[in-house]
């Protein structure tokens, strides 16, 4: 309708209406029906009863559209202050959510209600309330805050009341579920013993129905069975098609828990047949569809499992197109509801049939007007719609753009970081050569210095002899030692490749002698008393007494460690 003409717009409602009046007749009925009433309406209390029996007609058929007529009730209630309508349109919300399981969305507006009683005094409902608030809760596994609202709704409640007995067994089931297993199972004993005796079969089913699910819940699947064969049993004896039905579903689930596909799937099927037969209950078809596929995937049955799938996702893109089908007519308002927009009434005309040309521009003013103005908020919303999709791009290049620089950052410093452990590999092995390098001419220096020492040892024998070819050895051998100091550069080296140990020593021993300290780096080196021994061409026994000196000289006991000691001096 968007691509066509203005001319064409102006005369098409005419001749639509034209084409409509003479099955004017036929069509009278619609006039009556709950939505129609709903448009011409304008007292608030009387919307919101359209609007809830709007909800009932379709709360089992089409729970989306169900929600948009309750949603509408609790707005018009909270603009037009109708305390008992809010109430009432709060726990319908509550009660389409615990349809679905989901159970906390259940809580929330079943907990509106009731504060919303408290406030405005509305004393009658709160027991009513407290029971669908702990069942909500007990499915939550909340028992502590369970147990408070049930208990609640039992003191508060006639006996002869069947909410009495209900709350007693959501009671059993929470006591059981938090620990008190035996007072649980003894009230559990106690109120389907009394319901049987009373021959009050409702009540037992009710019982039947919700311990097959307790014991389901515990893993005890036999026990679950019989309970729910006797629990559909009596639904069926009283006709009681929806229950049934979820009887039969839930069938199907213990069989699953019992690996027993093949049952579940006949079960599931029961109870399709069962929502079928009763031309109601459709909400619960997807999730049973949905069943059947999962099951057939078990059963390598990808033909029929893709069959179930295909009808699952039909009947649910149905049911969405029949909520806006229903919506069509409604405007929004400021609670996510929906209400009808006004319709001039030509209800006070005496004679339609006498007046046909008034109420033929009328009709094509209003129809003209309202096309118009659809075909400008189609336009309106097309142009949202795109600049949305726009904007919904450019968020996703920016995302996309974010992540690519936050690779490159984490690539860089992944780099950076084994450039890093690459270039602290380098330097130590460079240290380590550096050390080795030092510990090579720390061994070099004591050599020199060892055999040094010997050559100025023999030069002087030689010097004091008689022979004067002994004297002329002793000189030629003094010009050739020099007066390198072999021993002074070799400790000048131990001290520098060991970190100033030697300083550390000497500060502490200031007394010690060159070759004590000598003796203190050859133990800091590791070397046993032989090969002391041979550096100073002695007997090891010599090394060994010489050590012995030393640790008295350090005031050392025998128990303690000569080397211990000087390596707490060398770590110091």
């Amino acid at each position: 309708m968007l691509n066509l003409k203005p001319g064409i717009i102006a005369v098409l409602p005419t001749t639509m209406l034209l084409l409509f009046m003479p099955f004017r007749d036929v069509c009278a009925h619609t006039g009556d029906s709950l939505l129609n009433r709903l448009i011409d309406t304008k007292k608030p209390d009387q919307q919101i009863a359209l609007l809830h029996q709007l909800y009932n007609n379709s709360c089992y058929e089409n729970i989306s559209e169900a929600e948009r007529y309750v949603m509408a009730a609790i707005d018009i209630g909270m603009r037009s202050g109708g305390t008992a309508n809010l109430v009432d349109s709060y726990r319908k919300l509550a009660a389409l959510y615990d349809m679905q399981r989901n159970y906390m969305q259940a809580h929330l507006f079943y907990q509106e209600a009731h504060k919303t009683a408290i406030e405005n005094d509305v004393n009658d409902i709160l027991p009513q309330l407290n029971y669908e608030i702990g069942v909500v809760l007990c499915r939550l596994e909340r028992f502590p805050e369970a147990l408070t609202y049930l208990q609640h709704a039992s003191l508060s409640t006639s006996k002869q009341n069947q909410l009495v007995p209900k709350a007693a067994m959501f009671q059993a089931i929470c006591y059981y579920k938090s620990g008190q297993q035996e007072k649980g199972l003894a009230m559990i004993d106690s109120l389907t013993g009394s319901a049987r005796k009373t021959n009050n079969e409702p009540l037992t089913a009710f019982y039947l129905f919700e311990l097959q699910g307790f014991y389901h819940h515990l893993g005890e699947n036999q026990k679950a069975l019989e309970l729910n064969e006797t629990a559909r049993e009596i639904f069926s004896h009283h006709n009681d098609h929806h229950y049934s039905i979820l009887s039969y579903r839930d069938r199907a689930e213990i069989y699953l828990g019992m690996d027993s596909t093949v049952r579940a799937v006949e079960y599931l099927r029961r109870a399709l047949n069962g929502i079928n037969n009763a031309g109601a209950y459709h909400y619960l078809k997807p999730g049973i569809l949905d069943g059947l596929a999962a099951c057939y995937r078990q059963l390598n049955d990808p033909v029929l499992s893709q069959s179930y799938e295909r009808q699952s996702k039909m009947l649910k893109d149905s049911v969405v197109a029949r909520a806006k089908a229903a919506m069509a007519g409604f405007k929004d308002v400021s609670y996510p509801a929906v209400l009808p927009f006004r319709k001039s009434s030509v209800s006070n005309t005496a004679s339609w049939s006498n007046r046909l040309i008034p109420l033929l521009l009328a009709a094509f003013a209003g129809i003209s007007a309202v096309i118009w103005l659809r075909y400008r908020k189609m336009k309106l919303t097309i142009s949202k719609e795109k600049e949305s999709a726009r904007e919904e791009a450019r968020q996703v290049a920016e995302q996309e753009k974010a992540i690519a620089i936050r690779e490159a950052y984490a690539l860089l410093e992944k780099e950076k970081h084994d450039a890093v452990d690459e270039a602290r590999g380098l330097v130590e092995k460079v240290r380590e050569e550096a050390r080795s390098l030092q510990a090579q001419i720390a061994t070099t220096s004591v050599l020199l210095a060892n055999k040094t020492e010997y050559l100025q040892q023999l030069q002087e024998k030689l010097h004091t002899s008689n022979n004067e070819d002994c004297r002329r050895f002793a000189k030629e051998i003094r010009s050739n030692i020099g007066e390198n100091d072999y021993w002074g550069e070799f400790i000048r080296n131990f001290n520098l490749l060991h970190q100033g140990t030697i300083d550390k020593i000497t500060k502490k021993h200031p007394d010690l002698t060159p070759n004590e300290l000598k003796l203190t780096c050859f133990i800091l080196s590791g070397m046993n008393n032989k090969e002391i021994a041979g550096i100073f061409s002695v007997e090891p026994e010599s090394v060994k007494k010489a050590r012995y000196r030393l640790k008295k000289k350090l005031r050392l006991t025998e128990e303690e460690s000569l080397r211990v000691y000087l390596e707490q001096l060398q770590d110091s």
